[in-house]
């Protein structure tokens, strides 16, 4: 069996175990059906969110619907290529940081789940999010200007710097909560409310490209944030409040690269002030 057919495997695994009778199995292919992105879980995803009897289970479905939303965004956007690198690096390692070798035939069916998986998305972008929208942004207890930022075009240079400002602060606040976290593996905290920042789609900036630049880099740091993400929010998931130190180095030395970043980012943000 290849990566890829493995992989494919395991997502279908996943999506049965969302009819598990235990919660924490459920919460946790749940959040695990988020961070892998393949959208044939979107359907049993959405229905986990309406029914599920138990409210971690419907807030780890809301999450990963939430992702999805990141994602075609990320997809449609300049920075397309750090979200497929993304995507192929979920697919093709086996363990976090490591990854695992790939035949050409494998490379090509991936890019081809690929496209087939933008256009799933898309429809998942016109028909499930503009519904769900509101309750998935407040069940996540995302700000509301956050989620008004993505529906609304900006109108002028202004609000476009406010709200890129709001996803600046927002992405530093999560990247230092989870810093001090991994600084800690031993102890995790399964109830930090994070804000949970979603990519900002540059189009909306029009003839703005500096802005434009900035939410590029902005977006970049999202999905470092995601990724860095990752490890706690699977031990969460599955009930666990201890992260090996092993685990957590690569997202460790990521977070500190980033917050440093988001200075530079800040900077440049204030100078077309």
């Amino acid at each position: 069996m290849s990566d890829l057919d493995t992989f494919l495997a395991k997502v279908q695994q996943n999506i049965k175990l969302l009819s598990s009778s235990d919660a924490k199995i459920r919460r946790e292919a749940a959040v695990w059906l988020g961070e892998a992105g393949d959208p044939s879980a979107i359907t049993r995803l959405k229905q986990v969110y309406e029914e599920d009897p138990n409210g971690g289970v419907r807030k780890a479905a809301a999450y990963s619907l939430g992702m999805f939303r990141a994602l075609e965004i990320g997809m449609n956007s300049s920075d397309n290529d750090l979200v497929i690198e993304r995507l192929e690096d979920i697919v093709l390692r086996d363990k976090m940081g490591r990854r695992v070798p790939i035949r050409l035939g494998c490379l090509t069916r991936l890019l081809l789940a690929l496209i087939v998986s933008l256009a799933i998305i898309l429809a998942f972008n016109f028909l499930i999010w503009p519904r769900y929208q509101d309750q998935i942004l407040a069940f996540l207890s995302v700000p509301a200007e956050q989620g008004e930022m993505e529906s609304n075009p900006a109108t002028n240079t202004e609000s476009a710097q406010d709200a890129l400002d709001t996803l600046l602060i927002a992405i530093r606040e999560d990247a230092a909560a989870l810093q001090t976290q991994y600084q800690n593996p031993g102890t995790l905290d399964c109830q930090i409310a994070f804000k949970n920042p979603i990519v900002y789609n540059p189009d909306r900036l029009g003839d703005q490209p500096a802005l434009g630049a900035v939410a590029t880099r902005l977006n970049a740091q999202v999905m470092q944030l995601v990724t860095a993400k990752a490890p706690y929010n699977q031990a969460c998931a599955a009930g666990e409040t201890v992260l090996a130190a092993e685990a957590v180095a690569v997202p460790l030395a990521t977070l500190e690269t980033s917050l440093a970043d988001l200075n530079a980012i800040e900077a440049d943000l204030k100078a077309e002030s």
